[in-house]
């Protein structure tokens, strides 16, 4: 089959945080998406509730913590001194990183996002404009790792194959996708609902049906049942962490999807988000 061009990305990799002149924008994943709403931040401590809250969750929280940097740097570049400057956006950065400790990616962000504006020499627009451009930079960087996960991830899968995902796998997981249909392959996906939010219902269903690949939403409890009648034919979620002994570590509820692969031996495969 020769290779087709996919549609764009879905909604939630293009529109997950915005970043605008006077605010972070926020797509609010709790109601997404039956409802297309946005939380609008204006301060640094209104992002951090935002995340805090869940408006946003996965690699969502590294968008907005680096975004709230750069309100932060707006604030920041008043300050006539370097040290002045350096101390609010490292009291910014410690509350970011407060919201959720074990989120590494929120670290990440916040520690190279301030490693670069403490080498800053000048204040006013040119420290908020810099600051914004790197953080855009960083965005960028953080985009193309995950498109080149994808391109790996789309090499594994075959023509025809049913993957069966949990919770909401994240760019990497869209990115496979979006790769295996332009190289022609055809690709059915079934979604655990992922209980107590329903990412799988909400986010992930979605943002398949919208790159216009067939999806089907299961129960948590389903999922052996599609193994063993032969619905699904491999297992591709996203890690939280890979330790460097091999492990994986991902959402409660994948474990159990992971032993039961194990069970019919099918093949699982991890995106890092």
């Amino acid at each position: 089959m020769a290779p087709i061009d996919a549609p764009q990305l879905p909604t939630l990799l293009r529109e997950s945080v915005l970043l605008e002149p006077d605010r972070v924008r926020i797509l609010d994943r709790r109601v997404f998406p039956f409802e297309h709403r946005f939380v609008d931040c204006t301060t640094v401590e209104q992002v951090a509730v935002a995340i805090e809250q869940m408006v946003t969750q996965s690699s969502g929280p590294f968008f907005a913590a680096s975004a709230a940097l750069v309100l932060a740097a707006r604030c920041a570049a008043r300050q006539p001194q370097r040290a002045q400057r350096n101390a609010e956006m490292a009291g910014a950065g410690a509350r970011l990183v407060a919201t959720r400790k074990t989120n590494n990616n929120i670290a990440t962000a916040v520690a190279r996002v301030l490693r670069d504006a403490a080498t800053l020499e000048t204040g006013g627009a040119a420290f908020a404009s810099t600051v914004e451009a790197q953080v855009r930079a960083l965005w960028e960087e953080r985009r193309a790792i995950s498109r080149t996960i994808g391109s790996h991830a789309a090499s594994l899968l075959s023509d025809g194959d049913h993957i069966l995902t949990h919770c909401w796998a994240d760019a990497a997981f869209i990115e496979a996708l979006a790769a295996a249909q332009r190289a022609g392959k055809r690709i059915e996906v079934t979604c655990t609902e992922t209980r107590p939010y329903l990412q799988g219902a909400r986010l992930t269903a979605h943002s398949v049906a919208e790159l216009g690949l067939p999806v089907t939403v299961i129960t948590d409890g389903m999922a052996a049942w599609a193994m063993d009648r032969g619905k699904v034919n491999l297992l591709l979620t996203a890690a939280d962490r890979v330790t460097l002994s091999g492990h994986v570590v991902n959402k409660i509820g994948t474990l159990q999807l992971a032993i039961a692969a194990q069970a019919y031996r099918l093949p699982y495969y991890v995106t890092v988000i």
